[in-house]
C-alpha cells in the first residue's frame, strides 16, 4: 500500500520500462505512476493472455529489444530506439581490492546458491550433483559463496560428500570481488555474483 501511494503522487513526463522479464508487481506500480508517455518493451515471458492484454495496454509505446539476449544488449537497443542511434553499451569494469587476505585454493570454481528470489534458486540437491562433477572432471576445488539466509545448503552438502570451501555469509561485496577474480569461472544463479563475473572476465554459467 505504501508503495502504491508514493507511485500514485509521482506525476512525470516519460516512464521507461525497459525490464524485460517482468512481474505483476511491476506492472501495478507502473499503472499507478502518472506520466504524459510511458514506453517499455515486449515482456519475454507473457503474462496470461486477458492480463497481458491490460498490460500492454497501459503503454504508449511497446518496442521490441529481441528475446533471450545479455540485458546489457537489450537495455542499449532500448535507448537507440528512443532516439539516441549512436548510442553504444560496454561491459561495466569491477575494480579487485588485491590487499583482502583469504584462504583461497589455487585453482578453484565459485559455486554461489543464493538468488533474489525463490523462483531463482536451483535445488541445492542439482548443485551438490554438479559441483561434485566439476570437481572429480576438472580437478577444480569448489568454493561455495552466498549470504548468511543460504547457510544451511552447507549441511546438505556435507551430508552429500561434496568437499568445498564455505564463504556463505563470511564476505564483504570487496571480498566477493575478490574471490570471483581469483576463480576459474562461477557457476550459479541468476544473481550478483553471475554480474560481478560478467564485469571481471571470469567465465560463467548461469541457471
Amino acid at each position: 500500500k505504501q508503495t502504491a501511494k508514493k507511485a500514485q503522487s509521482l506525476d512525470c513526463d516519460i516512464l521507461l520500462h525497459p525490464t524485460v522479464s517482468r512481474d505483476y508487481y511491476a506492472e501495478v506500480v507502473a499503472l499507478f505512476i502518472k506520466a504524459n508517455v510511458k514506453y517499455s518493451v515486449y515482456n519475454e515471458h507473457s503474462f496470461p493472455e486477458k492480463i497481458n492484454h491490460w498490460v500492454e495496454k497501459q503503454y504508449d509505446h511497446i518496442f521490441d529489444v529481441g528475446k533471450y539476449k545479455m540485458a546489457l544488449e537489450q537495455n542499449a537497443t532500448f535507448i537507440r530506439l528512443l532516439g539516441l542511434i549512436d548510442f553504444k553499451s560496454s561491459m561495466p569494469v569491477l575494480k579487485v581490492d588485491n590487499s583482502c587476505h583469504l584462504c583461497l585454493p589455487k585453482n578453484f570454481f565459485v559455486l554461489f546458491v543464493g538468488g533474489s528470489k525463490w523462483d531463482k534458486i536451483w535445488l541445492e540437491d542439482r548443485f551438490c550433483e554438479v559441483a561434485k562433477w566439476i570437481s572429480q572432471n576438472t580437478k577444480l576445488e569448489c568454493v561455495v559463496c552466498g549470504v548468511e539466509a543460504d547457510k544451511p545448503v552447507e549441511s546438505f552438502f556435507s551430508k552429500n560428500d561434496l568437499t568445498f570451501v564455505s564463504y556463505i555469509g563470511k564476505t564483504t561485496i570487496t571480498e566477493l570481488i575478490y574471490i570471483i577474480s581469483k576463480s576459474k569461472f562461477v557457476f550459479g544463479n541468476d544473481t550478483s555474483a553471475i554480474h560481478m563475473a560478467a564485469a571481471l572476465n571470469v567465465p560463467s554459467l548461469c541457471i
